[in-house]
């Protein structure tokens, strides 16, 4: 089963600890943290780590479609175009 990784995020609790946030072949969206491993129902499934990605991406999804461009450099200015892709925009 081919599982793609969204994110990793690091532990609150343990700076060295990372959790991968992964969608399956199925769809399906987890993570590798002990409350997903362990939990039950949806609580499996909906663990502070992919809550936190899904918010992300929403947020992203947001930008992308506001069309805003952000300025990082007088040389340099972006605006997003979907959640993982940048388009650069003339100086």
């Amino acid at each position: 089963m081919e599982k793609k990784v969204l994110a990793r995020v690091q532990s609150a609790s343990d700076p060295r600890k990372e959790y991968e946030v992964r969608r399956g072949a199925d769809g399906v969206v987890w993570c590798d943290c002990p409350a997903s491993i362990f939990g039950q129902g949806e609580a499996k499934f909906n663990c502070k780590h992919v809550k936190a990605v899904r918010q992300t991406q929403q947020q992203l999804k947001d930008l992308a479609e506001s069309g805003e461009v952000f300025t990082f450099s007088p040389n340099l200015k972006v605006r997003l175009v979907a959640a993982a892709q940048f388009e650069l925009v003339a100086a």
